[in-house]
């Protein structure tokens, strides 16, 4: 079986990571994968080439430039006879779709890994349309979908009015991830204050990610602990105004940002922190939670979403409802105080993660999948 991933850019995302994650077993098992990329940035272009998948760069430059993307999907359909063209995320999914006429051939599917419609609702005249343009091409030009949770399942059917026939999460390579073989860079390691409780929130600087409420729980923490330290690693476009309210908060030596790192720098800082962050309000599956939980670290999450399908509540992880600046002062306040608990929850959030997200399962779904929509008709 041969497959064409087609995905925006390999910046350092989730869908582009859980992409990464899952090609090794799906060679593994027998299935070619390509990899087409529309865009720049590409940080994960060598991890791939490790793999030996091969790499198709588009190059279409700006991301609406529709007749460069289908006429460049539609060559590398003719000339490599795949039997899937996957796409991943809004404007792979769009493109892959509209190329269908030119080349009718390969079954096409689209994996959901987000909740972008809660996120950023379809409120001007600019999003209704795009909207509408991924409603008529999901349900006219796309063989099948498939979601990574419950949650963003309920989501697109709402939205696109469209029928998804799979839930298939994303993988999570444990023993790759557990690796001790990379030390820690000295300028990530000044982060990490030794007499301090050290929580850390990795993820983009963007509003769905909450990280306005968890700089004002550890403001509140701060009150009757001074050793306590949030230290939030990311990129993204709310890096000034957080900074801003951090610093007009005289927060200063208590919440650091950083920007965003390398994958094996940001796991072994996980493993150096008490304690990882998720006051997401909204989340498609929660990659960076549930590698945090694989790492042996516990996890404090809002409850929405994929987060409150990845987490059960005081057995792998503790919950919050999402908003709420109190609870996440009490979780965190819980789990400085009861350390016991917070190593029993650490064990079963690790075993967890190991035995539902394993790549290999993953990957044989993944081919199951795949079967059953070339047999469809």
């Amino acid at each position: 079986m041969r497959v064409l991933h087609v995905i925006e850019t390999l910046g350092k995302g989730g869908a582009e990571q859980a992409l990464v994650n899952l090609l090794p077993s799906l060679q593994e098992i027998g299935v070619t994968c390509h990899v087409a990329v529309l865009s720049p940035p590409f940080d994960l272009v060598d991890k791939i080439n490790d793999l030996g998948v091969t790499l198709h760069f588009l190059n279409i430059g700006h991301r609406w430039n529709a007749i460069s993307a289908i006429l460049k999907i539609r060559k590398i359909a003719k000339e490599n006879e795949y039997d899937i063209i996957h796409s991943h995320l809004f404007f792979p999914g769009i493109y892959s779709a509209l190329s269908r006429p030119l080349a009718r051939h390969p079954k096409r599917i689209v994996s959901y890994h987000n909740l972008d419609y809660d996120s950023y609702p379809a409120n001007t005249l600019y999003k209704k349309i795009r909207k509408k343009l991924d409603q008529f091409c999901m349900r006219r030009l796309i063989d099948a979908h498939s979601a990574v949770s419950q949650s963003v399942f309920k989501h697109y059917e709402k939205h696109l009015n469209i029928k998804i026939t799979s839930i298939i999460p994303n993988a999570i390579p444990e023993p790759k991830i557990s690796s001790e073989s990379i030390h820690l860079d000295k300028e990530l390691l000044h982060l990490i204050e030794g007499n301090s409780f050290n929580i850390l929130l990795p993820g983009r600087l963007v509003h769905e990610k909450g990280h306005r409420y968890a700089i004002d729980a550890i403001k509140v923490v701060c009150l009757s602990r001074k050793n306590i330290r949030l230290i939030i690693v990311g990129d993204g476009p709310l890096r000034e105004k957080l900074g801003a309210y951090i610093e007009e908060d005289g927060l200063s030596d208590n919440v650091l940002i950083h920007s965003a790192v390398e994958q094996e720098q940001l796991f072994i800082l996980i493993k150096k922190v008490d304690c990882c962050l998720f006051p997401s309000t909204h989340e498609g599956w929660g990659l960076a939670a549930a590698e945090a939980m694989v790492l042996g670290k516990l996890v404090i999450a809002s409850n929405v979403g994929g987060l409150a399908e990845i987490i059960s509540h005081n057995k792998t992880g503790i919950l919050v409802p999402a908003g709420s600046v109190d609870a996440l002062v009490s979780a965190i306040e819980f789990i400085i105080t009861n350390e016991n608990i917070r190593n029993d929850i650490e064990q079963h959030a690790k075993e967890q993660i190991i035995n539902a997200y394993n790549p290999d399962k993953i990957a044989r779904d993944w081919c199951f999948f795949y079967k059953k929509t070339i047999a469809s008709c």
